[in-house]
């Protein structure tokens, strides 16, 4: 669903282009500041922006079912290393 809105945005629907940048926003500041809480540093727009590109990018890959990714253990490698 979101890459369908991505695409009307790209397209140029401004209103869910709005939208859609505002929930960005929204989910890198909540994100990037329990990430940075966790980690007890001062990097919370970096971490949440790192997440919420990565979530696209490991759903684009996914959706194109590349075997050469193991998703699950990418995951769990990040997990680890990030959070």
């Amino acid at each position: 669903m979101r890459l369908h809105l991505t695409m009307d945005a790209v397209a140029g629907n401004e209103r869910i282009r709005e939208k859609l940048l505002h929930r960005y926003n929204m989910f890198r500041m909540l994100i990037g500041e329990k990430i940075s809480e966790r980690k007890g540093d001062e990097e919370a727009e970096y971490y949440g922006w790192l997440v919420l590109t990565l979530i696209d990018g490991l759903m684009i890959q996914s959706l194109l079912n590349n075997e050469e990714m193991d998703l699950t253990r990418f995951i769990e490698n990040f997990i680890k290393n990030i959070v």
